[in-house]
């Protein structure tokens, strides 16, 4: 799935997630995601206006051009699809909000980013202190204190249980 020509080589962030516009592509931790062409073109939609309310119908022109159809199916066909790989819920929105009777708005923060291909053409090579702050959106788990804390705590509840037996009848036998 390609995208238009009037769409720029650039690469949007947001929470795990990476939009590509130029490939068409929507990764999540750098794989990508399966995500058929209607609803990534929704998404492109709503992070071109993120903040805003990008109405029904707007949706309906850049979706359908100036066919005519019923929309209201396949537009929410679409979103469904779109959150269902988001991991995002109309009650509880993360990254697409629906404004009832009106549209829907894109509420996470983003990132904008030429597409790599374009920034090594561009650009020498950047050092750290040159990349952008990005604010994790989750505890980095893997972390050594966090394996750290994660090995003490099962020490901790492991101990007792080794020095006792399963009825609770003083100290276990070897």
């Amino acid at each position: 799935m390609r995208a238009s020509s009037g769409e720029t080589g650039r690469v949007i962030r947001f929470g795990i997630f990476e939009v590509d516009v130029a490939a068409g592509e929507l990764r999540k931790r750098n794989r990508r995601a399966k995500l058929q062409e209607l609803p990534f073109r929704l998404l492109v939609a709503l992070l071109e206006r993120p903040g805003e309310i990008v109405t029904r119908e707007e949706l309906r022109t850049r979706l359908w051009g100036e066919t005519v159809v019923d929309f209201d199916d396949g537009l929410h066909t679409a979103m469904r699809k779109l959150r269902d790989v988001l991991g995002d819920s109309a009650a509880h929105p993360r990254f697409i909000e629906t404004v009832p009777r009106r549209g829907y708005r894109f509420v996470a923060a983003i990132s904008a980013a030429p597409a790599l291909e374009e920034a090594d053409r561009s650009q020498p090579a950047a050092s750290p202190s040159d990349a952008p702050a990005v604010e994790p959106s989750a505890p980095a788990l893997l972390s050594p204190r966090y394996l750290w804390i994660a090995a003490a705590s099962l020490i901790a509840v492991a101990f007792p249980m080794v020095l006792t037996n399963k009825g609770g009848h003083g100290p276990a036998r070897l």
